[in-house]
């Protein structure tokens, strides 16, 4: 176990476990991370990012981000305590109030504590506003993480950030225990199926319905085949108790005749049962359709479980997805990944080597390794806040 020389504490400002949302999870496998690696010499706490006021509150700070009047307030409040020596700030766009989320501005103006960013998302080709927003944002930080040399180049070129100030690091993954799909079948009584997947809380970006068309594909060929759909709707897409989203992939289902072919897991998997799926899969189908996703965790537990992947092509696959990993197809191309699954179930070895290549190269971004690279610069960071 690694340690640091002075007891400090860091703030993490971001969503936190209960609420559902790949942020949330982030953060909290990146401090299970940092506390399995250094152990009791640093103390991660949560500014717990919330849209409405919380009755009983179960983290060291709570931020309403649509009350504008608690960026400062909550920034005073850390400020009190002298042992905090560093915030971190899991951003997105949409998780903060005003235009561009321009409420965390007043956060940053009351902090006297020294700060970092994660960019979950980077956007090619800003707009002036945009551009001088994100400009202004790290100017409070000279430091932020983003998760492919992608987003790193977006922000030099199209952003003028300086190099020096920006840290890659791969998306982290868990420790998996290497499990052939056959073995790992046995648990959910699939043994004699075929098995493809898809997780993630779902919604239209997800683009399931690219999935649905192309099983209608491949069944006609491999009727055998299952296809896992794993996790609930968004929370936030679900009104009035109506998920509008589901129901429009349960009519697809219906109306391509693939009951026998799909199988919903309509939940909120904890990480162990997520990654049980994942491990029984043959094959991993990611369909996002959103060109300018950054990063996406979902594909980094999956190529983590030794799934073979057909991906659409976003800057994180096509930064990471070689073709000893898997097959990259055009965003919502039906035939394409019709076709790539295809070729990959006519092929066990194939899909066994590509597994075990992608389980392989995944080891170097385990959360305990995010860790490291997060604390290393963390220490530069209070460094130069002690200098100062």
């Amino acid at each position: 176990m690694k340690t640091i020389a002075n007891k400090s504490k860091i703030v993490f400002l971001s969503t936190f476990p209960p609420t559902q949302c790949g942020i949330a999870t982030y953060t909290q496998d990146t401090i299970k991370g940092i506390t399995n690696v250094f152990g009791k010499s640093i103390t991660c706490e949560i500014c717990e990012l919330v849209d409405k006021p919380k009755e009983n509150p179960t983290q060291a700070y709570t931020l309403n981000t649509k009350n504008r009047e608690e960026y400062a307030r909550v920034a005073e409040e850390i400020n009190k305590d002298q042992n905090v020596k560093l915030v971190h700030i899991q951003h997105e766009f949409g998780l903060f109030g005003g235009n561009y989320g321009d409420h965390l501005l007043d956060f940053l103006n009351a902090i006297k504590k020294p700060v970092t960013f994660t960019f979950h998302s980077v956007i090619p080709n800003p707009n002036n506003e945009l551009k001088t927003f994100v400009k202004l944002l790290l100017s409070y930080s000279n430091s932020v993480f983003v998760m492919t040399n992608k987003s790193k180049e977006i922000l030099m070129k199209d952003y003028g950030i300086k190099e020096e100030i920006i840290t890659t690091m791969h998306h982290g993954t868990h420790i998996v225990v290497y499990e052939t799909p056959h073995l790992a079948k046995a648990k959910f009584n699939i043994q004699d199926r075929l098995v493809l997947s898809t997780f993630g809380l779902l919604g239209e970006g997800k683009n399931i319905e690219t999935g649905l068309h192309a099983l209608a594909k491949i069944i006609e060929k491999e009727p055998n085949v299952l296809y896992l759909i794993i996790g609930r709707t968004h929370p936030n897409l679900i009104v009035d108790g109506v998920d509008a989203y589901r129901d429009k992939l349960e009519s697809i289902v219906k109306e391509l005749k693939l009951e026998n072919n799909v199988r919903f897991i309509n939940e909120y998997l904890d990480t162990n049962e997520l990654l049980d799926y994942l491990k029984a899969t043959d094959i991993y189908l990611f369909t996002s359709k959103d060109p300018n996703q950054a990063v996406s965790g979902t594909f980094s537990y999956a190529m983590s479980c030794a799934c073979p992947m057909v991906a659409s092509k976003i800057p994180h696959t096509l930064e990471v997805l070689t073709p000893e990993l898997g097959i990259l197809v055009d965003i919502g191309n039906v035939d394409q990944f019709a076709e790539a699954t295809l070729k990959l179930i006519a092929d066990e070895d194939l899909r066994h080597e590509m597994g075990i290549q992608a389980f392989s190269k995944t080891r170097a971004f385990s959360w305990e390794n995010c860790a490291i690279t997060h604390m290393n610069t963390y220490k530069r960071l209070f460094q130069n806040a002690r200098r100062n």
